[in-house]
């Protein structure tokens, strides 16, 4: 992987005569989109012509292109444990609207009151609420949820590619079935931050 710097410097030369989002420029540059989408909000040489959802961005004094992005058939899926994360749902409206996140599913045990159950999210989203007081209800329905759907992906289908938001680390191992299913990949934040270099 490259070091910060020749990444950076990789980012700018890309960037000299282009607009591109995260996602675009990853590819071009055969490198991570998580990487390079924070490398992006840290640098001061680069700048968003477009606020998106997601952004592109350009250099600031470029002689700017439009670029062509060619991304594979992915199904983006979002899932929210608001069990422990509970500041990323009111931000992904914009996302779903714009197709950038194709679904999005939250999980909230019995006694979870806050935003997703009350009130519901005002765009098109999934809420699960556990029905009993059994403390890993809301974390068996994610791991259930994931496995029917990668079940369901026909050889050849479109991929999943699941980010789970939550802190809790007891189905970290959650990524390696979805990889054995070869029905797609699933990776793992706990912030809107990091989940927002992820999705953009």
């Amino acid at each position: 992987m490259a070091t910060m710097t020749s990444l950076q410097t990789r980012i700018e030369t890309t960037l000299a005569d282009s607009k591109m989002t995260a996602r675009a420029l990853a590819k071009t540059l055969g490198t991570s989109k998580t990487e390079v989408n924070r490398l992006l909000y840290q640098m001061d040489t680069v700048a968003k012509v477009q606020d998106g959802p997601p952004p592109v961005w350009t250099l600031k004094t470029p002689a700017a292109a439009e670029a062509k992005t060619n991304e594979a058939a992915v199904c983006l899926v979002v899932i929210v444990d608001l069990g422990n994360v509970h500041d990323v749902l009111q931000h992904l409206g914009p996302y779903v609207a714009s197709g950038c996140i194709h679904q999005v599913w939250a999980y909230a045990d019995l006694q979870f009151n806050g935003y997703g159950v009350k009130p519901p999210p005002d765009y098109e989203c999934r809420v699960y609420q556990a029905q009993q007081p059994h403390p890993n209800a809301a974390d068996n329905k994610i791991v259930w949820d994931v496995a029917v759907a990668c079940a369901a992906v026909p050889a050849g289908g479109a991929q999943f590619h699941f980010v789970v938001v939550t802190k809790d680390q007891g189905f970290q191992n959650l990524a390696d079935l979805v990889y054995e299913s070869k029905a797609g990949t699933l990776e793992f934040v706990n912030s809107w931050e990091d989940l927002r270099n992820v999705i953009e």
